[in-house]
């Protein structure tokens, strides 16, 4: 948890899974050299686990998928941070009043600073002043934020070094599956996809 302008931000976890994979079964299986499609389903699981892994690496998610952010308040400040990287839409922010009932702000009401690493969300100074008063219990959520975060909805909009560092995985623990014939170390993988990683990588929001 951290806490800024006196809103602790209590957790920030992927609420939708991608549509697709930064790159597809196709495409590894031509890096590979792979003709066949006997191992289409190891393969498959290999690139998911590979996206995984590099988008651990680089802090950020490839392709959108939908997060949802929770605050105990509204900070003090007129800025709440989005942790998950280039953020391209906000879907809703709803709170607990004062009273326990929850409401939903309008979107009229705070613009999206999508380009920024972070992404953040401000106050709009021609609709409110302030973020609302909100129900507080310290370590509760009272704040929900839903967005969008990812290079894009489509393969073609994440970076090739990073779409690289994927085929890079994937081949590399295809490699080992086949030569030992037992559970691949998914730990392990060449210096060249941490090194394609980090040059998209951005500061962990801890």
């Amino acid at each position: 948890m951290l806490a800024i302008d006196g809103a602790t931000y209590l957790s920030n976890v992927e609420a939708t899974s991608p549509a697709v994979e930064p790159v597809t079964i196709t495409e590894a299986k031509a890096h590979m050299r792979v003709t066949h499609t006997d191992e289409d389903t190891l393969i498959t699981s290999l690139i998911v686990a590979a996206r995984n892994y590099v988008e651990g690496l680089a802090n950020r998610p490839l392709v959108n998928r939908t997060f949802t952010l929770k605050l105990d308040r509204f900070p003090g400040g007129y800025e709440i941070i989005l942790p998950a990287g280039k953020v391209s839409a906000v879907s809703s922010i709803t709170y607990v009043d004062t009273d326990g009932s929850t409401q939903t702000l309008s979107a009229s009401a705070y613009t999206l600073e999508g380009q920024r690493l972070p992404g953040s969300i401000v106050i709009n100074p021609s609709t409110i002043s302030a973020w609302p008063s909100t129900r507080y219990y310290a370590g509760i959520s009272s704040v929900t934020v839903s967005y969008t975060a990812g290079y894009g909805a489509a393969a073609a909009n994440v970076p090739q070094a990073l779409r690289q560092a994927v085929l890079i995985a994937v081949a590399y623990w295809y490699d080992i599956a086949k030569e030992t014939g037992s559970e691949v170390n998914l730990a392990e993988v060449p210096h060249g996809v941490e090194s394609l990683a980090r040059l998209y990588s951005i500061p962990r929001f801890a």
